[in-house]
C-alpha cells in the first residue's frame, strides 16, 4: 500500500544561548517556535498474510514511513526522518467466539538509535464486543480495551514515550480515548 499526508508542525530543537533566556518574553518564545508550517510526505508498506489452517493466521509486514523525510516550508519546524519498521504477528481464533494476536516488530531500522527503542510487543485477546491488549512500547509498559458500542468504537489506553536518546532516560506516559465510527457494508 501507498500513502500520502500532508502534516502541520512548529518548533523543534533549539540551541538557545542563556542571554536570550535570561532577557525572555512572549515575543521572543513565539519567535523560536515558529508558526505552523506544513509538510508533505508519503509511506510505503508491505504485508504477507498465510492461513495454514482454519484457526491459525500468521503475518509478515515492512512499512517505510516519510519517504525521502519530511521536509516543511521554513526551516523553524524540525525535519521528521524516515522510519523502516518490520515485524510479524501470529493470531489464533476459536470458532469465531475469541481470538488472540500476538506481535512483535522492530522500527527505526536505518537509524542508529539504542536497540532498546526499536522493539515493540503486543498481545491482544479478543471477545465479542471487547478487546483488551498489552505489551511493551520502548521498554514501557503498553496497555488499553476497547468495546463495540453499535455504530461505535471505543478504546481507552495508555503507553509511555522515549524522550530521551537512550532508554529509560525520559520516558513520558500518554493516553488515548479515541471514539471512531464503523459503518460494515
Amino acid at each position: 500500500g501507498l500513502g500520502a499526508k500532508m502534516l502541520w508542525r512548529r518548533g523543534g530543537y533549539k540551541d538557545v544561548p542563556l542571554s536570550t533566556l535570561l532577557s525572555a518574553n512572549i515575543s521572543t518564545l513565539k519567535a523560536l517556535m515558529g508558526s505552523f508550517e506544513p509538510g508533505y510526505g508519503a509511506d510505503a508498506g508491505v504485508q504477507y498474510v498465510a492461513r495454514p489452517n482454519g484457526n491459525l493466521t500468521w503475518s509478515l509486514a515492512a512499512s517505510y514511513q516519510n519517504l525521502g523525510d519530511v521536509n516543511f516550508s521554513h526551516d523553524i519546524a524540525d525535519t521528521i526522518p524516515s522510519n523502516l519498521t518490520a515485524g510479524g504477528s501470529v493470531k489464533y481464533s476459536l470458532g469465531g467466539i475469541t481470538s488472540a494476536t500476538l506481535a512483535y516488530d522492530q522500527s527505526f531500522l536505518l537509524t542508529s538509535t539504542d536497540w532498546r527503542k526499536r522493539n515493540h510487543l503486543g498481545l491482544e485477546w479478543e471477545l465479542p464486543g471487547i478487546s483488551v491488549f498489552g505489551g511493551i512500547y520502548q521498554t514501557y509498559l503498553t496497555y488499553g480495551a476497547a468495546f463495540d458500542a453499535w455504530l461505535f468504537r471505543v478504546t481507552a489506553a495508555s503507553y509511555a514515550e522515549e524522550l530521551g536518546g537512550m532508554a529509560y532516560q525520559n520516558g513520558n506516559r500518554r493516553y488515548l480515548f479515541r471514539l471512531a465510527m464503523r459503518l460494515d457494508l
